[in-house]
Parts: C-alpha cells; sequence; structure tokens
C-alpha cells in the first residue's frame, strides 16, 4: 500500500514532462574541450534522459548533448535537470541568429529562468526550439541526472510543487523523531538517544545534500563540510546500534571490530574531506562490511534475547537492500529510475519511525522494569515480614514460656519469703511468751508488729498485676485498713487524703515501712483519755512527693529515741528515698513531714 502510493505520486509528478530529445555524452578526461571545440566532437554514446554513470575520474569535464525537436506553438520550453552533484554546471544554447549563450548555474548560484525560481539548474528556451543544447558538468562524485523538458511553465511548477512534496513528506517524518528522540534524551539522558539523535540530525543533512536542496547557497566549503556528513552519520548510527544490541554485554569482540569501523570512518572523513573521489565510493563498497557486521551483532542480540533486536534486524535488512541499490545505482551498476532512486528514502522514513517506536517504547520498557523491580521489593519485604513475624511468634513463645517459668519460680520464692515471715513471728511470739519482764514482751510485740507489717505490704505489693506504679491512694487505703482492724472504732480514727500520687514499687515498700513506723508510734503516744486522732495527706506536686502525718498526741523527746529501732528504721528508708525533708513538729501533737524527689521512669 504504501510503496504503490509513493509510486503514484513519483509517476504522477512527471505527467507533464516532455521526452522528445535525444541525450549524448562524451568525458573529456583532460579538461580541453570548449563550446567551439566540442560542436565538433560527435556524440555517438547516447544515454537515457534519466542516467547513472558511476563514479568518473575527478579531473574529467563532462559534456551532454541535448538534441530537443519541439513542436510546441505557444508554451515556452524549460529544461530542467535534477539530482545534481556538480560542483560547476553550465548551458550552452543558440539564439535565433545562431549565436552562442552560456548560463552557468548550480552551487552557489540561483538557478531562475526569467519566469520561476528553482533550485535545480533550469534553461527557459525559445519557442519551437530545434537545435542542440550542450551542457557540461564537472562533478568529483557519481555522474547521476535526469533532464527533464517541460512545455510550459505550469506544468513545471506542478512537477516542482509533487517534488518538494516528497521531500516535505520526508523532512516531517525526520523532524518528528528529532523531536521524540531529543525528548527522550533530555528526559532519560540515556546515551542511546544521543546517538540516534546525531544520526538523524546528519543522515538529514546528507539526503538534503544528495537532492541538491542546498545548492542555491552553497559554497565550496559548505559544499564540503555537507558531503562529510554521510561518514559522521555512520558513525552515530554504528554507536547507537551498539548501545542498542548491548554489544558491550553480549558480544565484547564484535563491540571491539565495530570500534576499529569508527576509527577507520573517521580516517573516511579525512579522506573525503582531501579528495571526494575516489573515497566516496570506497565508504560506499566499506559499508557493506559494516552492514555484515551489524547483521551478525543482531543475530547476537537476539539470541541473547535483546529486547527489540527482531524489529532492528527487519530494519536493518530492508534499509540494507536500499542502500545496496542506491549505492550501486550511483555508482552507475543499476538503472537510475524511482525504485533504486527512492525507496531508499521511502524505506528510511520507515525506519526512522521503527527506531522512534524501539527507542520511545524503552520508557514503557524502564517502567516495567521498574514495576516488577518493585513487586519483587513488595514480595521480598512480605516474604521477611512473615519470617520475622514466625520469629518474633517463636521468640515470644520461649519468652512466654521462660516468663511462666520464672513466675512459677517467683512464686515458689514469695511463698518461702510468706512462710519465713510467719515462721519468724511465731519463733518471737514463742519468745515473748517465755519472758516475764513487760518491757521484754513489749518489745517483742513491737518487733512481732513490725515483721508483719512488712509482710502484709510484701504479700500486698506481690498480688499486684502492675507493681511499675502504684497508686498510692489504694495502697495506703490497705495500710490503713489494715491498721484500724487491730484497734476499736471508739479508740482509733485516721483520716487520709491522698491526691493525684502514683508510687514507683520501691517507693511504695519504703514508705509503707515508713507508715508502719509513724502510725503505731502516734497510737503508742496518744493520751489514753482521748480518742486517737491521726490525719494522713500525700500529694504529687511540681516532680515531688509530699507526705505528712498528723496526731493529737502529747508528743514524745525525739532526742532520747535518737538511738531507737523505729526512729532508726525510718531514717534509713526516708534516705533511701533520697528525701529533701524529713522533720517532726510537736506543737499541736505530732506532724511528720517526709519530702522527696519523685522517679522519672519505673525502676
Amino acid at each position: 500500500m504504501v510503496r504503490s502510493l509513493w509510486l503514484f505520486l513519483l509517476f504522477s509528478m512527471i505527467l507533464g514532462a516532455n521526452s522528445n530529445f535525444t541525450l549524448f555524452y562524451l568525458e573529456d578526461r583532460e579538461e580541453r574541450e570548449t563550446i567551439e571545440s566540442i560542436q565538433k566532437k560527435k556524440f555517438s554514446n547516447v544515454v537515457p534522459s534519466r542516467f547513472s554513470l558511476g563514479y568518473r575520474h575527478k579531473n574529467s569535464a563532462h559534456w551532454f548533448a541535448i538534441d530537443i525537436s519541439s513542436d510546441a506553438t505557444e508554451e515556452q520550453l524549460y529544461l530542467y535537470f535534477t539530482n545534481l552533484f556538480a560542483k560547476e554546471f553550465t548551458f550552452y544554447y543558440q539564439d535565433s541568429s545562431a549565436k552562442w549563450h552560456e548560463k552557468e548555474v548550480g552551487y552557489g548560484q540561483e538557478n531562475r529562468s526569467d519566469s520561476i525560481w528553482t533550485s535545480k539548474p533550469t534553461l527557459k528556451l525559445p519557442i519551437q526550439y530545434h537545435t542542440r543544447v550542450f551542457v557540461k558538468i564537472k562533478s568529483d562524485v557519481a555522474i547521476v541526472g535526469e533532464f527533464l523538458l517541460f512545455e510550459g511553465l505550469s506544468t513545471l511548477i506542478e512537477y516542482q510543487s509533487y517534488y518538494y512534496l516528497f521531500f516535505a513528506l520526508f523532512f516531517g517524518v525526520l523532524l518528528m523523531s528529532i523531536t521524540i528522540n531529543l525528548f527522550l534524551f533530555v528526559t532519560l539522558k540515556e546515551s542511546v538517544y544521543g546517538y540516534y539523535l546525531g544520526y538523524l540530525l546528519f543522515f538529514g543533512s546528507f539526503v538534503f545534500m544528495v537532492n541538491s536542496l542546498h545548492s542555491t547557497f552553497a559554497t565550496p566549503l559548505i559544499i564540503q563540510i555537507f558531503r562529510m556528513f554521510s561518514p559522521i552519520a555512520l558513525i552515530f548510527f554504528i554507536l547507537f546500534s551498539k548501545e542498542l544490541l548491548q554489544l558491550k554485554k553480549i558480544a565484547p569482540r564484535l563491540n571491539m571490530l565495530l570500534n576499529l569501523i569508527l576509527v577507520s570512518m573517521v580516517f573516511f572523513i579525512v579522506m573525503i574531506n582531501y579528495s571526494t573521489s575516489p573515497w566516496y565510493g570506497m565508504l560506499a563498497k566499506f559499508s557493506t562490511l559494516l552492514y555484515a557486521l551489524l547483521i551478525i551483532s543482531t543475530a547476537l542480540a537476539i539470541y541473547h534475547r535483546v529486547t527489540k533486536a527482531r524489529i532492528y534486524l527487519f530494519a536493518l535488512l530492508i534499509q540494507l537492500v536500499s542502500s545496496w541499490m542506491m549505492a550501486n545505482m550511483y555508482g552507475g551498476l543499476l538503472e537510475n529510475n524511482d525504485i533504486n532512486q527512492y525507496s531508499f528514502m521511502v524505506i528510511t522514513m520507515i525506519n526512522f519511525m521503527l527506531f522512534t517506536i524501539i527507542l520511545a517504547n524503552r520508557i514503557n520498557e524502564e517502567t516495567q522494569k521498574k514495576l516488577q523491580a518493585e513487586e519483587r521489593l513488595c514480595y521480598q519485604r512480605a516474604n521477611y515480614t512473615q519470617k520475622l513475624e514466625q520469629e518474633v511468634r517463636e521468640r515470644t513463645q520461649r519468652v512466654n514460656q521462660l516468663l511462666k517459668e520464672k513466675e512459677i519460680l517467683l512464686q515458689e520464692v514469695y511463698h518461702r519469703v510468706k512462710n519465713n515471715f510467719h515462721m519468724v513471728t511465731s519463733l518471737l511470739w514463742i519468745e515473748q511468751q517465755n519472758q516475764k519482764g513487760r518491757e521484754q514482751k513489749e518489745g517483742l510485740i513491737e518487733l512481732i508488729n513490725r515483721i508483719k507489717s512488712m509482710s502484709f505490704i510484701h504479700e500486698y505489693l506481690l498480688g499486684l498485676d502492675d507493681y511499675r506504679e502504684i497508686d498510692a491512694s489504694e495502697y495506703m487505703g490497705h495500710i490503713v485498713d489494715a491498721l484500724l482492724r487491730s484497734y476499736p472504732k471508739e479508740e482509733l480514727y485516721i483520716e487520709y487524703n491522698i491526691e493525684n500520687c502514683k508510687l514507683l514499687s520501691d517507693e511504695a515498700f519504703y514508705l509503707g515501712v515508713i507508715l508502719n513506723e509513724l502510725l503505731p508510734n502516734a497510737i503508742k503516744h496518744h493520751n489514753k483519755q482521748e480518742r486517737c486522732t491521726i490525719e494522713l495527706s500525700c500529694r504529687a506536686e511540681d516532680g515531688n512527693v509530699r507526705l505528712i502525718v498528723q496526731d493529737n498526741g502529747d508528743g514524745f523527746d525525739i532526742d532520747a529515741c535518737e538511738g531507737g529501732f523505729g526512729v532508726q528504721l525510718i531514717e534509713e528508708f526516708t534516705s533511701k528515698l533520697n528525701a529533701t525533708t524529713k522533720e517532726y513538729s510537736f506543737e499541736n501533737g505530732t506532724e511528720y513531714r517526709l519530702f522527696f524527689p519523685k522517679s522519672s521512669s519505673p525502676l
């Protein structure tokens, strides 16, 4: 479908062209002929209007004799030449008086007839022109071209419209590919996009030159520069192919061989700059080796399952066929026709789109790779989490088992401690029964009560589920209740007010011991004629715990009791609390004040 469309367009372009002329060719190797001498030469070599004479001697002048036979009576004749490679191009024609005129056109000149501008050499001839026109061409590239004779300006304009429409399509596809690859290169910053972008730019410039679209503004320097674009484009194509096929990874030796070819391309650039002929022809032949190596490289890439290598092989093969056709046409081995000439450009447009699709698809491939990597990472995380959870469960089971064992051991220890308290109490009770003195009995009873109080505190604390932080109100309330159960209500009244206070286990134990000394002492020293009243307050404020015990007793001589066991016991446990204030007052009964800093974390 595509081939039929472009063939129709190409053939429709020359419907208005006239073939009523005969074309002869003569090569002047010494470049001695002039228009006067060439008229005397016998031109026996007839060539088709569309010819390809290959690469000739670089110092030769090439003469064409065109015998025109036109019966047009109203339309102006236009002799038109396409596919200009010439560095010099001159028309020689006669006027009605048989006088020869010279019109030099080509690079660096406006190829303008009296009626139309064109980038191709064009000669406006008189109506009913029946004589010979000579054309002299000098070229150091291939002698390839086509002469067309148009009757009337409209047919020439129509031809040029189709001609430039075709190239507008080609350069439109080229510009689209350049834009897409430039965007990909800027976005992804991968060298493969930069290499292909360089190939597009230099190859497009080469096509621009080959089709003589630069002829009106070209200078010898510009011409020389443009001719170097072909090997430069090949350099970028090699770099692009190496990167796309991942040759450095899958075929290091082939990669090194292509690096040597890159060096040889630099050599061709230098030599073409020095002399186009015969180096341009040698470059075309050398490219055959390059394509062979690229085909082998692509086969290896397919074997190693490189992405898109199959599409690259298809594009490379059709490009190879079209390049071979065009190269051999310019070399004079194949006929100069639309298929051999324009198939290369049509296939090149297809390849532009194929390679652009391949490179654009790399974004999708990279996205897929990232998604797959993320999926693998999620799977690994899930697997790791599962293993970690299993390990946590196993360790938790072991810890729970150890905890149960420790709980059993602690319960056994607590049970033994409780038994020891009871045993000591029983022994002291027996000892008290054996004492005859009143003071000795009271001393042993007081000691027994202290041990019972400590046993109660110990038993209460160990009965809690969480003894890292203990509610002081509940805890002290149990101590007070235990003490109240030992005395009749008529003899003892205890009022306690405990606010916003949490105690650590050690703090609770120390305070319990201190209270079990202070409260019995208050009962012991109160006035027997009155009911014993005790006020107990405990509050946490500004990071400190404040304890106040106030009774209505008669007080006691603190100095006389300094050596007593109870006072020493209170002193010992207040020091463990790092108390900042610990003092007695005897103004209204006995008052004891204790301030100590609250610990910031459980012990």
